[in-house]
């Protein structure tokens, strides 16, 4: 198509010129192709193995999210603690949930103020508050 249309349009001496180098890129295009390495596909892993990486992903994020939100809470309050441990699960509808927040405090902290600030952030869920 390319051929023909280079002879449409050159001029008449410049014919013969131009129809051989339109053949010859054309040669030079389709032997590329043999010649050119093919392109290495990704290796692919089978999608129960895709979705479980995906749902800790997942769980991953959202119990590092509510632990900055419950540790912002707890120091507007001030209180420190010295560990803070949120266990996040995935439910059959696909919703991620804090089950259970663990607060580590020192001593002389109120742990009814640690336990208030932790419901009013993370939710309904199990809280454990330990004191030294």
């Amino acid at each position: 198509m390319l051929s023909a249309a280079v002879k449409l349009i050159s001029p008449p001496k410049m014919k013969r010129e131009l129809a051989l180098v339109c053949t010859l890129m054309l040669i030079a295009c389709v032997s590329a192709q043999f010649f050119k390495e093919p392109p290495e596909l990704p290796h692919i892993v089978n999608s129960a193995e895709l979705t479980a990486e995906y749902e800790r992903e997942i769980v991953e994020q959202t119990r590092k999210a509510v632990e900055d939100k419950v540790l912002a809470a707890l120091h507007e309050r001030g209180i420190f603690p010295e560990w803070l441990v949120i266990d996040c699960s995935l439910d059959e509808y696909n919703y991620v949930r804090a089950d259970k927040v663990t607060v580590y405090l020192a001593e002389g902290q109120s742990r009814a103020a640690a336990e208030n600030a932790v419901r009013e952030t993370a939710g309904d869920c199990r809280i454990e508050v330990i004191t030294k």
